[in-house]
């Protein structure tokens, strides 16, 4: 067979800025220049990247708006031009291309395909968010229209650097004891996230809430005192930097606090130092190399894990199916290497991605660096490589998608020798006993309970950047399962556990998992992880402690009634309420006396709206379950009465307001969720006074929030929706006489029907809250029975904690 040779078709170039500031808005364009072939009529030239990258999706029907693309071609040609989300092969999903529909393409002639035309008045493409050294465009070619595409070479370097400076980070243990050393990250980041480097900065930074700055000892080498009791540290231009030594012998809660020199300051998250209680280690459980749908080596990528994000313990799961023997063997070897016991934890693992029907997407986790790749099927290893890649292996790619030269001439199509384990029992019959374990998630296919096994599975992971998973947790304790809960990011761009850009199908903020009494080497942490000694949490480094009938999270325990519950939280926002649920059953909630403390536990002054004014805190949260993308969209109508204008409003983030069809104004929400437009001052009038407003978010089961100012003692709120409905107040007791200055009850209302598992709130506050450190005691008269109990703890930011249940049975008295 004569296999055709890329120089034949043609090659590509680009104009365009590089490097690539990381979520800006640019102009690429790819030039493909004619081969000595040219380009018959109906032949195509086609420009992908990895599905990870998260470049804007182009669009060809307006001209004016993001991501607007267009094609010319330098000769007589007429061109048809397209983008398909998942039109190439993965992990090179997206593509567009472009058609000659009319003649063809000369020797040497050229096709000018740009991304982000402005010239039409478009502010351009966005550049992906999350930095990539190794960002790559693949310039295909399909000469006769034929559908087999040819791989161009070498690929067009595109890679992504952080943008402008614009936070702080500082990042502590959750926990340590009165005199042992510990560490602080500081991390200089942008917009995004991004560890934003290239120069050296200066910052100031102190112990919060006036705690006695004797307190910390000794000063870091890297740190001098300034005598006005706070020290100074320089981050060098890399961006970040780890203060070692450092000690704290009094027990208490402390924040650090932190500022540069231009204004910049950062709050950590709490740290408890005390000589009770037991270990917190943080970990990420789920996320991907470029072995698999990633964009960093495994090698890069836990260094990551380790060294920017600060983890504790990390996994990588790449799907079982992208993974050849080669790479394989690269994920064992980066595995074993970064692990160091004391240090950071590196579980080997993967990811089995059975369809549903037959398991659905498990975690795969091994104690020990041997464990055994069971795939679930071969739809994309390949086990030979072209030796003719002259990108020189930096192009971010999976080792076998790096074709070099002659693409598509069958050596490379040729799969991984070996077998296939399907359906999920398959693989409980060949995992080794005690070594390994496996983690129900929901992903591109959400797991299935149907199939479950109690020794091998003792966790579930409801949270990850795909969403929150309420559902799930209720239909694993319908079944009876006794499991854990964990969140891990299920990263594909190269930040695990860092929360997440909220883009395209990836919505979610991240998942983190805090292990509870481990010490940080495998052997000990998996011992908590199989007696579900844990929490998950959405990427927020939350302390949690939960406490069921003398029985710690997670454990199984006998008591009588009534069950006596204990929840001690510190959050790293304040904390809006505690949920106590017995099963599904939701069996009390404990919010924060609205007229209680409102002083910043760091800053130590108030930063709420003023104390004694009402406000009415609207949230709400919904997902679509057992769907891939599983977003749910909030059309909804708002009627007010006895309430501020919304320019008043504090509006959170991706929530758009405006007014209704017969209103006057309309608005939206600026960079920092707060409102934005002097036409949103009114909303549509209805006949009985009130004030009609439309608003429109997406949600994945993290809530969204509004905080509106309330004017008198008669207002009222009417939330609609094709699919849930809410009204406060109640309305309960109406006829009652009514107490002056009395607070109307919160109001809930949900539903998990038809699809839909969707919540919604409201409550009235006298100011925003501000503790960050709350207690809870509930008893509970619960009939006789086994009853799984469970915490969730929700921060006025959305973010969420979830505890692991306490298993509890109650003997009939």
């Amino acid at each position: 067979m004569q296999c055709m040779h890329h120089h034949d078709l043609g090659a590509a170039s680009l104009v365009g800025p590089v490097p690539v500031k990381a979520g800006s808005m640019g102009t690429w364009t790819i030039i493909y220049k004619a081969g000595p072939l040219g380009l018959e009529q109906d032949g195509r030239v086609g420009v992908s990247w990895l599905f990870a990258s998260d470049w804007g999706s182009p669009q060809t029907a307006e001209p004016t708006a993001p991501n607007y693309l267009t094609a010319h071609c330098r000769g007589r040609a007429g061109l048809e031009v397209r983008f398909d989300r998942k039109g190439y092969r993965r992990p090179w999903w997206p593509l567009v291309w472009i058609r000659v529909i009319d003649g063809y393409l000369e020797p040497g002639e050229e096709i000018e395909i740009t991304l982000g035309d402005r010239t039409g008045g478009s502010p351009g493409q966005r550049a992906p968010a999350v930095v990539n050294p190794h960002g790559a465009f693949k310039v295909l070619v399909d000469y006769g229209g034929t559908g087999r595409w040819v791989e161009l070479s070498p690929h067009l370097p595109v890679p992504v650097v952080a943008g402008k400076l614009a936070r702080l980070s500082i990042q502590v243990p959750s926990l340590v004891r009165p005199g042992e050393r510990f560490q602080a990250l500081l991390r200089l980041e942008d917009e995004l996230g991004n560890v934003a480097g290239g120069k050296e900065v200066e910052v100031a930074w102190w112990l919060a809430a006036g705690a006695d700055q004797s307190r910390l000892r000794p000063l870091p080498e890297a740190a001098c005192g300034n005598g006005k009791g706070k020290w100074k540290v320089l981050i060098p231009p890399e961006g970040l930097v780890r203060l070692d030594g450092l000690e704290i012998s009094v027990p208490g809660l402390y924040h650090f606090c932190g500022r540069c020199a231009d204004g910049l300051a950062a709050v950590s998250n709490p740290l408890l130092v005390t000589s009770e209680g037991e270990s917190i280690l943080w970990g990420d459980l789920h996320s991907q190399s470029s072995e698999a749908l990633g964009l960093r080596p495994a090698v890069e990528q836990l260094e990551i894990a380790r060294h920017i994000s600060g983890l504790d313990f990390a996994s990588l799961q790449g799907n079982d199916y992208d993974i050849n023997s080669s790479e394989w063997a690269a994920i064992r070897k980066a595995v074993a290497e970064a692990n160091r016991p004391g240090c950071f934890t590196a579980f080997l693992g993967y990811e089995w991605s059975g369809n549903t029907p037959g398991g659905g997407d498990h975690n795969v986790l091994y104690v020990d660096d041997d464990g055994e790749l069971l795939r679930s099927g071969f739809w994309c290893t390949r086990e030979e490589k072209n030796p003719g890649s002259n990108d020189g292996g930096h192009s971010g790619e999976r080792a076998s998608e790096r074709a070099g030269g002659q693409v598509g001439c069958g050596s490379s199509g040729e799969r991984d020798s070996g077998r296939s384990y399907y359906p999920i029992t398959e693989v409980y019959n060949h995992l080794p006993p005690g070594r390994a374990m496996l983690i129900p998630h929901v992903g591109g296919r959400y797991a299935n309970f149907a199939y479950h096994h109690h020794e091998l599975e003792p966790l579930i992971e409801i949270c990850s950047t795909w969403g929150y998973f309420e559902w799930f947790i209720f239909e694993a304790l319908e079944r009876q399962m006794k499991v854990g809960f964990t969140g891990g990011s299920d990263d594909h761009k190269g930040r695990p556990g860092l929360l997440s850009y909220a883009s395209g199908i990836f919505s979610g903020p991240g998942g983190l998992t805090a292990v509870r009494g481990g010490e940080c080497t495998r052997e000990s942490l998996w011992q908590a992880l199989s007696r579900r000694r844990c929490y998950a949490t959405t990427g927020t480094r939350l302390i949690m402690d939960v406490e069921v009938a003398g029985g710690e999270m997670g454990s199984c325990v006998k008591s009588s009634s009534p069950v006596t519950v204990h929840c001690r939280v510190v959050g790293t926002a304040p904390i809006e309420r505690l949920e106590l649920r017995r099963g599904k059953e939701l069996v009390a909630v404990y919010r924060p006396d609205p007229a209680g403390p409102t002083t910043s536990p760091a800053t130590g002054s108030t930063t709420g709206p003023t104390a004694g004014r009402r406000w009415l805190r609207l949230s709400f949260a919904g997902i679509r379950p057992k769907k891939r993308y599983a977003a749910l969209k909030w059309p909804v109508n708002l009627k007010l009465n006895g309430c501020a204008e919304p320019e008043a409003w504090l509006i959170g983030k991706d929530i758009k307001v405006s007014r209704c069809p017969d209103g006057v104004g309309g608005g939206s929400t600026d960079g920092r969720g707060c409102m934005s437009g002097s036409s949103s001052a009114a909303g549509g009038a209805n006949q009985d006074g009130r004030k009609s407003y439309e608003l429109f978010a997406y949600t994945v089961g993290i809530e969204r929030s509004l905080w509106i100012p309330l004017l008198g003692e008669e207002a009222s709120l009417e939330f609609s929706t094709p699919f849930i409905n809410l009204t406060w107040p109640s309305g309960e007791g109406a006829g009652a006489e009514k107490e002056p200055n009395a607070w109307p009850a919160p109001v809930r209302s949900f539903i998990y029907e038809n699809g839909i598992w969707a919540e919604v709130n409201a409550s009235c506050w006298s100011g925003l809250p501000q503790a960050v450190a709350l207690e809870a005691t509930w008893s509970d008269p619960a009939p006789p029975g086994e009853h799984a109990y469970w915490v969730k703890a929700v921060q006025v930011d959305g973010h969420l904690a979830v505890a692991s249940p306490v298993y509890v049975q109650i003997d009939p008295s």
